[in-house]
């Protein structure tokens, strides 16, 4: 299985002997220099990672660290896709530049003379790539949308229902309250982790998750709660199908001082229009 990588640096000769080890590698690998460019690439062909830097020359001083920003906010609106993770090479092991780096939400490595840590932070983004979409089960959430197409925030859709798929079987997750739809929700809408305040925050914004609220409100109190009983119902429907998962497979335990929710695994977002 192959990756589609786009390699955003100012360096030709490391743009160069990047894409050739890539290639190498069996993965499709596109270049650019630009940050408008590797913003149309972004748009249009949608790569599974951008290898970039926090700058493209002296005229682009923070393109890299605006082109992360930027992938995590389409994968934010773009419902039902995995997002383009970015990859962040600094020159030098300076603390503050990482920081910096890394609060753009991508993953930071320190530039070496080789490309030895890039492949190797590669290859276990496709390990997670080939679990995600291969190998496991998948959590689908099911929504109905008005229209021709649904809006990016969901303000013309309706909640179906949610099921998990392991190969010719599937199950619907039964039972759910509507905090807890409206929780499944707030993680579908979004591949990065969020703080219980950011799910508070989206059932108090959102029209669409505060219609499935209805008279009910979601805390950030209450968040923890709400995730381990979600992660039960996960817990149930995987034994019902008989396979050798948990909900922990979706819904991670997490470590002490931790409280950053994700979905993880292969889990995706199904619109489907109301038919005439």
């Amino acid at each position: 299985m192959s990756l589609n990588i786009l390699v955003a640096l100012d360096n030709s000769a490391e743009r160069i002997a990047l894409e050739q080890q890539l290639e190498s590698l069996g993965h499709r690998v596109e270049c650019t220099s630009e940050l408008g460019e590797a913003l149309k690439w972004l748009r249009d062909w949608q790569p599974d990672l951008i290898v970039t830097a926090p700058g493209l020359g002296r005229t682009q001083p923070n393109a890299g660290l605006s082109l992360a920003e930027f992938c995590r906010a389409t994968e934010d609106q773009v419902n039902g896709w995995n997002g383009t993770r970015t990859l962040i090479l600094i020159p030098n092991a300076d603390w503050d530049a990482f920081k910096q780096a890394q609060q753009t939400g991508a993953h930071v490595i320190v530039r070496a003379s080789d490309f030895d840590a890039v492949i190797r932070y590669i290859q276990t983004l496709l390990d997670d790539v080939v679990t995600d979409r291969l190998l496991g089960p998948a959590l689908v959430g099911l929504h109905r949308f008005i229209g021709k197409r649904p809006y990016p925030n969901c303000e013309n859709c309706q909640w179906v229902g949610a099921e998990i798929v392991y190969g010719s079987s599937k199950i619907d997750v039964r039972d759910l309250t509507a905090v807890r739809i409206a929780l499944l929700n707030a993680l579908l809408f979004r591949r990065r982790g969020q703080r219980p305040i950011d799910i508070e925050n989206a059932c108090r914004e959102s029209p669409f998750l505060k219609r499935l609220l209805g008279k009910h409100v979601l805390r950030q109190s209450a968040v923890k709660m709400e995730v381990t009983r979600l992660r039960k119902h996960f817990d149930h429907e995987l034994e019902v199908l008989g396979i050798a998962y948990t909900g922990k497979h979706f819904l991670p335990s997490l470590t002490h001082s931790v409280e950053i929710y994700c979905l993880v695994g292969n889990r995706r977002l199904v619109h489907i229009p109301v038919s005439d």
